[in-house]
């Protein structure tokens, strides 16, 4: 748009008019964001890359600030304030101060930096041209379409880029989100319908806003004020003196409140809100406790989910995942939990200890405590002069306060729980999940929001964690999902995400729903969802850093390692790739972990690891009792002859010549196979019928039938017992594990798993119906991993394959991402060079 010879060129167009932000570079070459409706400028460098001038500017500011200490609060409240209505006016009247140059000069005064900018307009140029690494797992499932995230700007990173092989320590299980029998329980949730009616009131930028659409409705609006505090402990909060009356833009005087208001027509309202206090030792707090000098000095900012596993993130979240995957967000695929439930999953990421390693703080328990004396990761942020800032809602099951004390005295500066304590007495005066016109999650992300609009260009640290929409089941996490997608998009184009790092995560799969009867169900358990994005200018800075972090997202990681990476934030060393680095409890995931690293290493117990490992199989015994298989093998000897001849029929000799084979070889083939174990070629002759029909019947004209020429290799992944047989924890403390005493439940994993089981006899007793009926309770049992490598004819082509089989129904199940051709095939398929490459690996070509 132009407004008086100036031009404004706006960043998105998904972006509303209150979102809207222009970029201007100063007279010494810094770069500015002015939002259009609030007019207020970010500078959106990285605040702290200038350590040394800050530090002399504190240094400066000391002495001013010890002489007039008392007027400073008041002076800074009444400065924000006027500040606000100034914002406030001009974007009523939407208009901007400039000179007849086509320049702007906006005077915009920050108290720390002391000098008013003369700010030129220029046209915005989108900074997003730099390239974003995708790693294909975050997209190889089916019904995913990747043409929704990869542009010019994308790059995947190649296989050969990763250094993990399948005969590591811990083999990390491929699921699939969308597997059938897990999407049966994948149910549409009932909408969230706020009140239509707006809120009347709100809080913007540290002040409190009546509506003027409620004013234009109702008349003069008139409210009381409640302010809420802390009491003596997590369970208590009070009220301070009511204010009455308040006036539009008020600053607020305590981050929650409860409001009351009537208009002149008679109509009233009361609801509870929540913002950020402006405080002026909190504004300070990074000049009294300066950056350490190896600081990374970014804000960090940790967003997580109840109960969600990382496949679940994908199936219930995908607008949020694919924006995810197209800002560069790393997804950790072996991210294992280390304990039963929240506790256990957050106290190693915030503390670097298991529960059992702190202080005594159970309910109950003999010389218990209050948390506060725990080793909080906070705490270090502080030191270091950040503001902090954590979040969590449903306080009745709060993490530290459901089984243990909680907190004496407030843990952060800006804490919301007992936002919490008084709110969940309004959620019945409202429909289901809102707070009036606003739903309560959205409430919970515009208090980040907030958080980082008072402390703009000072180091933040928040945490903020979501149950409500998971904790119980995951179907209503899809009704928040574009939600959450506009809150990543308002960390983009914000300007946040480049100062900012990113750590979207979730504590642990689901833990009491049906998905556990299956094998997926268990673990998606211990594979919770966690990601990470770096800012720009890391990336550019750090590129041995971001590789080891690409690198370990394959590897098994740990909720200690994001402990180790929260403190190297702190005191960032470069770290190189070390083949031979000690295995530790906790790594940061800036420093190469080793593939093989194992559970054990980890310090990961047995019942919580989801590593795999192969098992070799005797491919030549056939000392497996395989009753009633029913083989279909491929080389049988009426069908091998007539395929035989036919195939020699439709060779050219050039194929003939290439392949140097005749009938005795051919014979040879035949009594070669003999020597293999039924259950070798039960699965080989399911794999060559598999690899034939992913070619299109239009194109199997130019495409030789692949045989079976010989097998290399057949293994089995073993799955963790004690994975399998865990039932619960026994206490609520989840310190001790109960497992599952069945032998039934694991005597298939040793003998017989190619056996299909006898329905018949198990059914023809009382006791077996129970069996069986303990048996169906848990998927598993009848699903077995099995891996082969094979050989074909013609053209020698060498398959790795990976298939399941399932002993309750007798199948074997293929998947088509699980197929690696393994040796290479030149010039042999050039026939599906231009029509279709992607089936080169599987086609021999008959007219060579």
């Amino acid at each position: 748009m132009v407004h008086n010879d100036v031009t404004y060129y706006q960043i998105k167009d998904e972006l509303d008019d209150k979102n809207i932000y222009y970029e201007y570079i100063d007279e010494n070459g810094q770069v500015f964001q002015l939002s259009s409706n609030k007019l207020k400028i970010q500078n959106v460098q990285n605040p702290y890359q200038n350590k040394k001038n800050t530090r002399f500017k504190a240094i400066f500011f000391c002495f001013l600030v010890i002489v007039a200490y008392v007027g400073l609060n008041n002076y800074l409240i009444m400065f924000v304030y006027y500040r606000s209505m100034s914002e406030t006016l001009a974007s009523q009247s939407n208009q901007v101060i400039h000179d007849d140059k086509s320049s702007v000069l906006l005077s915009f005064r920050s108290f720390f930096q002391g000098s008013s900018e003369k700010i030129l307009i220029n046209e915005f140029k989108e900074i997003d041209n730099y390239t974003i690494f995708i790693d294909p797992l975050d997209m190889n499932f089916k019904n995913f379409d990747r043409t929704k995230i990869l542009s010019k700007r994308h790059k995947l990173l190649d296989e050969n880029f990763f250094d993990v092989k399948n005969d590591r320590p811990c083999v990390l299980p491929k699921l699939d989100p969308f597997e059938k029998e897990i999407m049966q329980f994948v149910k549409k949730e009932e909408e969230i319908k706020c009140n239509p009616k707006q809120n009347w009131i709100y809080v913007e930028n540290g002040t409190l806003r009546v509506s003027k659409l409620a004013i234009r409705k109702h008349g003069v609006i008139v409210c009381a004020y409640i302010p809420l505090y802390r009491g003596q402990n997590d369970f208590s909060v009070y009220e301070g003196t009511r204010i009455f009356p308040v006036m539009d833009k008020m600053p607020l005087i305590s981050d929650f409140f409860k409001i009351d208001c009537r208009s002149k027509d008679g109509a009233i309202y009361s609801n509870i809100h929540s913002g950020i206090t402006y405080d002026s030792s909190l504004q300070m707090r990074h000049m009294w406790n300066p950056l350490p000098r190896n600081a990374l000095g970014y804000n960090v900012l940790m967003f997580g989910f109840d109960s969600v596993s990382r496949m679940s993130w994908i199936r219930m979240l995908p607008k949020s995942y694919e924006f995810m995957l197209k800002e560069g967000f790393v997804i950790l695929k072996g991210y294992n939990i280390v304990g039963d439930g929240t506790p256990q999953a957050l106290l190693p990421i915030l503390t670097g200890k298991k529960e059992t390693e702190l202080p005594e703080a159970r309910r109950g328990f003999m010389n218990a405590s209050y948390v506060d004396n725990f080793p909080w990761i906070w705490n270090d942020f502080k030191k270091a002069g950040y503001v902090t800032q954590w979040a969590e809602d449903m306080q009745s099951i709060g993490t530290f306060q459901l089984r243990m004390l909680g907190f004496k005295k407030q843990p952060v500066d800006h804490y919301m729980r007992l936002f919490y304590l008084e709110a969940e007495k309004y959620y019945n005066r409202f429909r289901r999940l809102c707070l009036g016109s606003i739903s309560r999650h959205k409430n919970m992300l515009n208090w980040v929001k907030e958080f980082f609009t008072i402390y703009d260009s000072k180091p933040k640290f928040s945490f903020i964690f979501h149950s409500e929409a998971s904790h119980n089941y995951n179907n209503p996490l899809n009704l928040i999902d574009d939600d959450l997608k506009s809150f990543l998009e308002y960390l983009k184009f914000s300007g946040i995400m480049k100062n900012t790092i990113l750590l979207f995560m979730s504590d642990h799969g689901v833990r009491i729903s049906d998905l556990r009867q299956y094998s997926q169900g268990k673990l998606e358990e211990r594979l919770p969802f966690f990601s990470v994005l770096m800012p720009q200018s890391f990336q550019e800075k750090y590129p041995n850093e971001m590789k080891n972090l690409r690198l370990n997202s394959r590897k098994l990681t740990t909720p200690f390692d994001i402990h180790e990476t929260l403190k190297h934030i702190l005191n960032f060393e470069t770290h190189q790739t070390h083949q031979d680095e000690e295995l530790k409890r906790g790594m940061s995931l800036f420093s190469y972990i080793s593939p093989n690293r194992s559970c054990e290493d980890a310090k990961i117990e047995a019942h919580w690891c989801s590593c795999l490992q192969w098992i070799d199989i005797n491919i030549t015994s056939n000392n497996i009792n395989s009753i009633d298989l029913k083989l279909s093998v491929e080389f049988n000897e009426s069908d091998q002859d007539e395929s035989y001849s036919n195939l020699f029929k439709n060779m050219t000799s050039s194929s003939l010549i290439r392949n140097k084979l005749n009938y005795s070889e051919y014979q040879e083939i035949k009594a070669e196979l003999k020597k293999y174990s039924n259950s070798a070629l039960l699965v080989a002759s399911k794999s060559i019928e598999f690899i034939n029909s992913l070619i299109d019947k239009d194109l199997k004209f130019y495409c030789e039938k692949i045989r079976l020429h010989s097998i290399q290799k057949m293994s089995k992944l073993n799955l963790n017992r004690k994975l399998l047989t865990f039932k619960k924890s026994k206490d609520i403390h989840g310190r001790e594990a109960l497992f599952e005493d069945d032998p039934n439940l694991i005597k298939n994993f040793d003998e017989e798993f190619f056996n299909p089981l006898n329905h018949s006899k198990i059914m023809s007793n009382q006791t077996g119906i129970l069996n069986m009926t303990s048996l169906l309770n848990d998927h598993l049992n009848f699903e077995h991993v099995f891996q082969i490598v094979l050989t074909t004819w013609p053209g020698n082509a060498t398959y790795e394959l990976s298939c399941k089989y399932n002993q309750f129904t007798g199948l074997l199940k293929f998947n088509k991402n699980e197929i690696s051709r393994i040796n290479s095939y030149n010039t042999t398929s050039n026939c599906m060079l231009n029509k279709r490459p992607d089936l080169r690996q599987y086609c021999y070509c008959k007219y060579l």
